[in-house]
């Protein structure tokens, strides 16, 4: 009986199941000890900051009134390489949300909307991730993933700094653990037999 005519019938793709998870668990039990390895890395602006405190330092050196080229000459980053926000975006930075109620008086609250009509807006996003691989057991692989993920929002309004900026984000350390049998489903031995 051919691999093939074996696979079509529920028996063929339950013995093709069973046989490559017999290899991997086999496989796996050999690497169970094993050193982890690395998993890659994930950086977004990283050149312009030697690390998440040295954004966050900057960031705090940051003061209302600063004009756009002083504050950018702090951070050390040219206006190209940052996030421009939509109206939306810059509401949400001021006020928390797009849908939350502008403070004041219909007067006041028309001259905050003219105000962030006229007012530009930067997200910088600071990432510096890495990550590796191992095995915790020999059917559990897991990944622990470390570094620091930022977030940084500023407003200028007539080429000076709105307000202080805000900073969100920090540090990650998380660990994500699966089985092999996550990856054993009818159609990743179909696709395994093609």
């Amino acid at each position: 009986m051919s691999l093939l005519r074996c696979a079509t019938s529920a028996t063929g793709i339950c013995i093709i199941r069973f046989s490559i998870m017999a290899m991997m668990v086999l496989g796996l039990q050999a690497c169970a000890g094993s050193a982890p390895v690395p998993g890659g890395t994930e950086a977004v602006n990283q050149p312009y900051f030697t690390s998440g405190n040295d954004l966050k330092s900057r960031v705090d050196k940051l003061n209302p009134g600063m004009s756009e080229d002083e504050a950018m000459k702090t951070l050390g980053i040219k206006k190209g390489q940052m996030t421009l926000l939509d109206r939306i975006g810059i509401r949400k930075a001021l006020f928390g949300g797009e849908n939350a109620p502008l403070p004041g008086t219909p007067e006041e609250q028309m001259e905050i909307y003219t105000i962030i009509q006229e007012s530009t807006g930067y997200k910088l996003d600071f990432k510096d991730i890495y990550r590796k691989h191992g095995f915790s057991s020999p059917i559990r692989m897991q990944t622990d993933e470390k570094g620091v993920n930022y977030s940084v929002t500023m407003v200028f309004h007539d080429g000076a700094l709105l307000e202080k900026p805000v900073l969100s984000g920090g540090p990650i350390n998380d660990t994500d653990s699966t089985t092999i049998f996550d990856f054993l489903n009818p159609g990743t031995a179909l696709s395994l037999i093609k």
